[in-house]
């Protein structure tokens, strides 16, 4: 089986080759070479782009696995823990997991593929408090280092 830089180079031949008359001058092939080289690297470009979103996936979900057992937990140890629905929110991440620790607030955006992992959670009522992601991480620390 050819490797793609062969398919890619052998496709550009054959396009240079489909002309309805015959072209005139002297092939470029020094030119042919720079433009199936762009091609590949676009190619590598993408699949480099792809493999970035698959970590990146992978990594939400490992995130997501964390955020499911905390708020397990933090629910058995009757801490105010649940999931609300955003309909602001972009489509996919429209599902907010929070979690009422004694000195704050936590929310994070759970994507619909992931809601499997909080099965029975109940209806979160209160409003979101507008903390950022900075302050949700300050809160977790300053609750870690409490002793509660």
């Amino acid at each position: 089986m050819a490797s793609l830089e062969e398919l890619v180079f052998q496709g550009l031949g054959e396009a240079s080759m489909c002309w309805s008359e015959t072209p005139k001058g002297v092939f470029d092939s020094n030119r042919a070479k720079r433009i199936g080289d762009e091609i590949m690297q676009a190619i590598q470009d993408c699949q480099r782009c792809n493999r970035i979103e698959e970590e990146k996936n992978a990594a939400y979900t490992e995130r997501n696995m964390c955020v499911a057992l905390i708020a397990r937990l933090a629910e058995m140890l009757g801490y105010k823990v649940g999931i609300k629905v955003d309909p602001n929110e972009e489509a996919g991440w429209q599902h907010i997991i929070f979690i009422d620790l004694p000195n704050g607030q936590l929310s994070w955006h759970i994507h619909d593929s992931e809601l499997e992992n909080f099965p029975g959670l109940p209806e979160y009522i209160a409003a979101w408090d507008g903390h950022t992601t900075e302050e949700k991480y300050q809160r977790i620390a300053a609750f870690l280092h409490s002793g509660e």
